[in-house]
């Protein structure tokens, strides 16, 4: 069996001189259009083609994987986070209540144990505000995002590429 490169090698080859030589492209088209022909149907690509199949089968799996752990260290509040942020921007500001303050508060109450002016300890409680995550909010809501676009683009990818394996 040939070496992918010395077969690559001579196809580049062939295809060079088809298109510089000018007088008569005709017969270097027949010869290369048999090369490519006899290269094909020998069955040299078919190995390649199963495993960029399953390596983009695999890549889906792992995109897959991503997001249900996502979803599982959110408790479930991911899987339909950027529909419910869609809808939110739907609603009326002063009404609306936004989907992942369950899982990413911006406010709570904070306990602080201070001494007093007699040397007891006194218990306060204050209002803290947490900014990190707000941050974390959209940083989860791009993920979502790029999640749903990745997993559309892979099923579009692989339907070609399957398509195009088996000549559908």
């Amino acid at each position: 069996m040939k070496n992918y490169l010395s077969i690559q090698g001579a196809i580049e080859a062939e295809v060079e001189t088809a298109f510089t030589n000018n007088l008569n492209p005709v017969p270097e088209m027949q010869k290369l259009s048999r090369i490519l022909k006899d290269y094909s149907s020998a069955g040299l690509n078919q190995f390649y083609a199963l495993s960029y199949i399953f390596c983009e089968l695999l890549n889906l799996g792992i995109l897959l994987g991503n997001m249900y752990y996502t979803n599982y260290f959110l408790g479930g509040e991911f899987r339909i986070y950027g529909k419910e942020v869609f809808q939110l921007l739907l609603e009326d500001p002063n009404v609306r209540n936004d989907p992942m303050n369950y899982v990413f508060p911006k406010e709570t109450i904070c306990d602080f144990n201070i001494y007093g002016p007699s040397g007891n300890i006194q218990k306060i409680n204050y209002l803290c505000m947490l900014p990190v995550n707000i941050l974390n909010e959209k940083v989860y809501m791009f993920l979502w995002y790029d999640y749903i676009f990745n997993y559309a683009k892979k099923l579009a990818v692989r339907d070609v590429k399957v398509c195009h394996y088996f000549n559908i």
